[in-house]
């Protein structure tokens, strides 16, 4: 059990879900491109909780604009402030855009790091696609 909840807290944060895979989102669905005014796609809430007993600062970096938006944020790091002891912060983390094109499985790893104990690593991926429907010519 005490392993178990070093595994899980990963020093003095954890991080909720564990993983982003947000699957294969279709940019052919409302909202069509998919951008971070429109919310993005596919939208997730990600918790960060202080797991240890005094507060901490939290910062995240990692994420790449391109790819993905998270609400509230525009720069490629998140100042989360601070979090005091059981405490938890909700993000909400969505897809926004597709580059290279469709078809192509995207990923990458966000990167939570407190101002004590260690970082957690987030691991995100998705592959855009376009469902044009039964598209028959006729």
């Amino acid at each position: 059990m005490i392993l178990l909840l070093i595994a899980c807290s990963n020093g003095e944060i954890s991080v909720s879900p564990t993983t982003l895979d947000f699957g294969e989102v279709d940019f052919n669905a409302e909202p069509m491109d998919c951008d971070g005014e429109d919310g993005g796609c596919a939208p997730t809430t990600v918790t960060i909780r202080n797991e240890g007993e005094d507060t901490l600062t939290v910062t995240g970096t990692g994420w790449d604009p391109d790819y993905l938006c998270i609400e509230g944020f525009e720069s490629e790091t998140l100042d989360l402030g601070t979090l005091p002891a059981g405490a938890a912060f909700d993000l909400v983390i969505a897809v926004c855009g597709k580059d290279p094109g469709y078809g192509t499985l995207l990923s990458g790893d966000l990167r939570f790091t407190p101002s004590s104990g260690d970082p957690v690593t987030l691991p995100w991926s998705f592959t855009p696609v376009r469902d044009l429907g039964d598209d028959t010519g006729g």
